[in-house]
């Protein structure tokens, strides 16, 4: 080791304090960045494995593919692994009891497509021959048929049609996706899965019979449509029977998913030019292989805001450490360049250095970093049960990528942070190091006060203004330290602020824990469906709710409080548009009773009344093309004149009905009936009211009814439970029964992981910023210890002392907020702009934060002035008087 190195380790071993303080920064820096990439490799292995658990491990299918030509896939120089998948067809299911999926349809999978295309099993195991099948468990739970494990069936195998007549007749027309009109005539004659039931379908028998046995239970698969009109069932396929011309699919894995993307336009070319390609969006998405600019973009930028601000940190504390230590080491460079040191060698003590500290602080911050994460993960396993059915639950992942990443940045950190102070160091002559020219320079017009300072603050105060201006570097150093912590912190709690509410804007509120949804529910089954619903056990709280979407125009703007004039504004005037809720009668006076309002005249169907529900929140695009939300009270006052409801209803073929009313609003109110959503602006109605709100709409034969019902318990799981019972004993049309209330938990959580995180992060922030400020101030006040002698010598008392560091500590204060803040707003406005194009926030600025900042840089400001001065105070001034520091 070279005699320079050899001084710059002591150097390092004499000044203790600074050098773990660097380290620490260091520490810090690194473990933030390790955890953040430790935390995403573990976030996207989990999106992973969740997209192959919901969709498979397959990047690019290929379909309408000749058995012949898909040797040109299978064997493709470009596949790692190809499963071949075969349509059979579909069998009548009469037992269904839902009327919008009366088949079953088997698909054939070969052992390789089995282990590709997430076949997930509820019981039992895979198929192995042709002989055997597996059912999807939604075949009970929404289609009330009920096959067991080992059951042998026959299956009428066959297709769906339409006749060309039907597709072109206006009345029968209907479109999912594709439309039947522009459909040619042999894929009318054979409609795909992609199609739902039409009820002027045929199926056309194929004359064959299959004989299964169950063998296996599966959840839904992915690829089965909410609208398909089968229910999904997978056998087993012996590819090597099939005849040259069956059309297959062809399941691709890749050797290199990173280029699927240009590559499955050549595959695809290879097999046939009628060949038709799909991709794994999922999959590709969460590998970092998509097409999906905005979330690319939210993600990239989110990744990258937060990366920037921890680097912004720790490049200036650890400069400031750099630049601290040069100075302090400045007569030493001076010597050593007088006996023949080159710039170079000066230049390499100083990054010889920054080597030593990155070799301490950068390991002990990846370590630092993957057991912080890792303890966090753990501590909140609680929050994550929820979601452990997702590709397995998340799980820590310490990716060489992740590690290797935070490490390199960390070294640059270190190296950018000495590089500018290296570089002064080096072009110090040897005379001005010797005698520290650089540092101090004064003059009479450099440390002139105003004589304001004197008046308000003494001559403490006006020692301690020019004491800041006589060492402007040590000064500015101090200040830029400040300066960026209070950025930071700005800056990180706008960034939680924008994040939270992002969060939260897609989370509503909810008042009740479990909903069912019925059609057609005047109907004789339903009505008792509800009735035997009502008095399950366990229920707190029932309410049953039509509903329709009503809008009105041309509202009076002196009705309207001024957000919703602005809010609401359209290129035709005010454009107002709600929710239309009919209660049963019990809800009705019980909402008019918490109101304050008499429920008799909201059922009068010959004057029309009703409560509206006045604070809401709109989302809206701007002329920018930004999403806003507006979070706001609708009318300022209950209008005089009833308002013009428009009320809309929409047939099966995608067509909109509407039906004019006047309907007078009795009371305006925040309460909320139950089954209506925090957020959510509503007109609340009778029945009675409803139906004259509806009555020429139900003259269209297309009009279809439907009822919510809506429940409140404290035992979710057991009333979905009882419900679903309920729902396949009955032959009422019961689409859905939903726990709202596990998803309420879920999203609880969360916004509670999201908050654990991002609080975490302002901590370690905070730590970087109070660590850079307590490094400068501390380590400038150890460098003028002779300054402090130098005046005791002359006669100033500890109090005067004392009042001198209170106002030093004063105007770095004062001084770093005037840039700060500003600065602070700056970055605050940048967050939102670089945010808000991929999500819905609206700017916010919180002032609280401000004043949080205000005061934390005045307590550590003057607290670290305290710590460091406080052992000068009984110090020897002689001795003191000796040192040649400075």
């Amino acid at each position: 080791m070279s005699i320079l190195n050899k001084l710059t380790l002591q150097h390092l071993r004499l000044n203790k304090k600074r050098t773990v303080v660097t380290i620490i920064g260091v520490i810090l820096s690194v473990a933030m960045l390790s955890a953040i990439t430790t935390f995403a490799a573990s976030m996207q292995d989990l999106m992973i494995r969740g997209a192959i658990e919901g969709s498979g491990s397959w990047h690019v299918k290929f379909s309408d593919v000749e058995m012949e030509n898909s040797k040109y896939l299978t064997e493709n120089a470009k596949t790692k692994t190809a499963g071949i998948l075969l349509d059979v067809g579909y069998a009548p299911m009469e037992e269904s009891r839902n009327k919008e999926k009366p088949y079953l349809f088997v698909r054939a999978y070969d052992t390789n497509a089995l282990s590709m295309m997430a076949v997930n099993l509820v019981q039992g195991r895979l198929p192995e021959n042709e002989h055997e099948i597996v059912l999807p468990e939604h075949l009970k739970n929404n289609g009330g048929v009920t096959i067991p494990l080992g059951s042998e069936i026959t299956l009428p195998m066959g297709s769906r049609s339409v006749t060309r007549e039907q597709a072109e007749n206006p009345e029968e027309y209907y479109s999912m996706g594709d439309t039947l009109k522009q459909m040619s005539d042999e894929e009318l004659a054979n409609l795909s899965q992609k199609m739902p039931y039409f009820p002027g379908e045929t199926f056309v028998p194929s004359g064959e019979e299959r004989i299964f046995t169950v063998v296996g239970i599966m959840e839904r698969p992915d690829v089965e449509r909410y609208s398909a009109p089968g229910f999904t069932a997978i056998t087993y396929l012996d590819d090597t029977a099939l005849a040259a011309g069956s059309i297959v699919e062809v399941a691709v894995e890749a050797k290199n998913p990173r280029t699927i993307l240009e590559d499955g336009d050549e595959m695809a070319l290879s097999a046939g030019a009628a060949v038709k390609k799909d991709y794994n969006s999922d999959l590709l998405m969460y590998m970092g292989i998509s097409g999906n600019n905005g979330f690319n973009a939210v993600l990239y930028s989110i990744s990258g805001i937060l990366i920037g601000l921890i680097l912004v940190g720790s490049i200036s504390l650890i400069y400031n450490s750099f630049a601290i230590s040069v100075s302090e080491r400045g007569k030493q460079f001076g010597m050593l360049s007088s006996v023949g040191a080159t710039k170079r060698q000066i230049r390499k003590m100083v990054f010889f250095e920054g080597a030593i500290i990155s070799l301490i602080g950068i390991p002990l911050g990846l370590l630092a970093g993957v057991f912080g994460i890792g303890a966090t993960l753990y501590l909140i396993q609680p929050l994550l049960t929820p979601f452990m059915n997702i590709g397995g639950g998340l799980t820590l992942v310490v990716s060489p990528m992740s590690i290797v990443s935070a490490a390199i940045l960390g070294f640059v950190t270190v190296m950018i942070s000495a590089y500018i102070p290296a570089a002064r160091a080096s072009r110090v002559t040897a005379i001005e190091a010797i005698r520290q020219t650089k540092d101090v320079t004064v003059t009479a017009k450099s440390v002139k006060s105003p004589r304001i300072i004197r008046k308000l603050f003494g001559i403490e105060g006006e020692l301690a203004y020019k004491n800041l201006k006589r060492s402007k570097k040590r000064y500015r150093a101090t200040i830029f330290s400040l300066f960026i912590s209070i950025v930071l912190f700005l800056a990180v709690t706008s960034f939680t602020t924008y994040l939270g509410q992002s969060t939260s804007m897609y989370y509503t509120d909810v008042n009740y824990d479990v909903n069912v949804i019925l059609q057609d529910p005047e109907t004789a089954e339903a009505k008792q469906f509800i009735e035997n619903a009502a008095v399950l056990e366990g229920i707190d709280g029932f309410a049953q709710a039509q509903s329709r979407w009503g809008t009105t125009e041309n509202l009076s703007s002196s009705d309207l409080t001024a957000q919703a004039n602005k809010a609401l504004q359209s290129e035709s005037g005010i454009y107002l548009e709600y929710s239309i809720l009919a209660y049963d009668e019990a809800n009705v006076r019980e909402l008019a009773e918490r109101v304050g309002i008499d429920a008799d005249q909201l059922f009068d169907p010959n004057v029309p009344k009703g409560i509206f529900i006045n604070h809401a929140v709109y989302e809206n695009f701007e002329n920018d093309g930004d999403l806003r939300i507006n979070e706001m009270d609708v009318f300022a006052g209950i209008p005089a004149e009833p308002l013009d409801v428009k009320v809309s209803s929409f047939d099966d073929n995608g067509e909109n009905y509407e039906q004019k009313t006047s309907v007078a609003i009795a009371a305006l109110t925040t309460e909320r009936p139950l089954g209506l959503p925090g957020g959510s602006a509503a007109l609340i109605v009778s029945r009675e009211v409803f139906e004259t709100m509806v009555s020429d709409l139900r003259a269209n034969e297309d009009f279809r009814d439907t009822s919510t019902l809506y429940f409140k318990t404290e035992n979710p799981g057991a009333l979905e439970n009882s419900l679903q019972e309920l729902r396949l004993s009955s032959k009422a049309t019961v689409e859905n029964v939903f726990n709202i209330a596990e998803q309420a938990q879920m999203n609880r959580n969360m916004m509670t992981i999201v908050s654990v995180f991002v609080y975490g992060f302002i901590a370690l922030i905070t730590l970087i910023g109070v660590a850079n400020v307590f490094n400068t101030i501390s380590t400038n006040v150890s460098l003028r210890r002779r300054e402090f002698a130098m005046l005791k010598s002359v006669g100033m008392t500890p109090r005067g002392f004392s009042r001198m560091l209170n106002f030093e500590s004063l105007f770095y204060g004062l001084k770093s907020l005037i840039y700060g803040i500003p600065a602070g707003i700056l970055a605050s406005l940048g967050l939102f702009a670089a945010m808000r194009s991929g999500i819905g926030i609206t700017y916010s600025f919180q002032w609280l934060y401000v004043v949080i900042c205000i005061v934390a840089v005045f307590a550590i400001v003057f607290i670290t002035m305290l710590y460091s001065s406080a052992k000068f105070k009984k110090e020897n001034i002689i001795e003191a008087l000796k040192e040649e520091n400075n």
